[in-house]
């Protein structure tokens, strides 16, 4: 494969530069597809049909762990097993909520360029297999990712670096050849804790601030701004 960068204009108008990207790991929610409210919507109603009480100011900090750990923030007396049920459930509402899931502005496109030279594209989520499967399938995203690691795959996700470690792997490169994009505090913590150099993206709910004081190098509005390079 030819030596290919991405580049990145910043929300400031800045360039960047990530050189010899060989793969590219994403989060999923609020980074390629819109589905925060749905999440919001969905952990809300669990917790409540559970007995505990939540807020949207409450959830919405801890968008990008698991299913079962943001449930635990509010319901700490349930067994991990219950936890686990309770965020299968929950993430089985979300769906029945879902009318027509679409990606952001640019990201096809962004995809359709990483594809075209090679790079190895891998979905890194919180949420369980089944629904990553189906989000990317309403969405139209299955035929542009080689992989992904889920919520399943993981015992300890995000903020914690295992579920970057194991991109890299299925991705069969190293860190110093593969860049993270996501959208929240947890996916950058998680990325730059497994040693990748990390794009924010604000089509989330967290503000530039936040993700460059986690160590994001890169911020942006939106896809529209990465471009994949030749580095000849």
């Amino acid at each position: 494969m030819k030596s290919v960068a991405v580049a990145c204009k910043t929300i400031n108008g800045q360039s960047f530069l990530f050189p010899n990207v060989r793969a590219v790991l994403f989060d999923l929610d609020g980074t390629l597809i819109d589905t925060l409210e749905l999440h919001i919507e969905a952990f809300k109603w669990i917790i409540e049909k559970n007995g505990g009480k939540a807020s949207r100011t409450q959830i919405e900090p801890l968008l990008g762990m698991t299913p079962q750990d943001i449930i635990g923030k509010f319901l700490p007396h349930l067994s991990d097993e219950e936890k686990w049920d309770l965020a299968i459930e929950k993430e089985e509402h979300l769906f029945d909520l879902t009318e027509k899931i679409k990606s952001y502005p640019g990201v096809i496109s962004f995809l359709k360029s990483l594809r075209r030279w090679g790079i190895k594209r891998i979905v890194i989520s919180s949420t369980h297999r089944s629904l990553v499967n189906r989000l990317l399938s309403a969405a139209e995203l299955t035929p542009f990712f080689d992989d992904m690691v889920s919520g399943d795959d993981v015992s300890r996700g995000k903020p914690y670096p295992e579920p970057f470690l194991k991109g890299l792997e299925k991705a069969g490169t190293s860190q110093q050849e593969a860049i993270a994009i996501g959208d929240s505090i947890h996916d950058v913590a998680s990325a730059v804790a497994a040693g990748l150099e990390v794009i924010g993206v604000l089509t989330g709910k967290t503000g530039g601030d936040a993700l460059k004081n986690k160590g994001a190098k890169c911020i942006i509005e939106s896809f529209q701004s990465l471009e994949v390079v030749d580095m000849v």
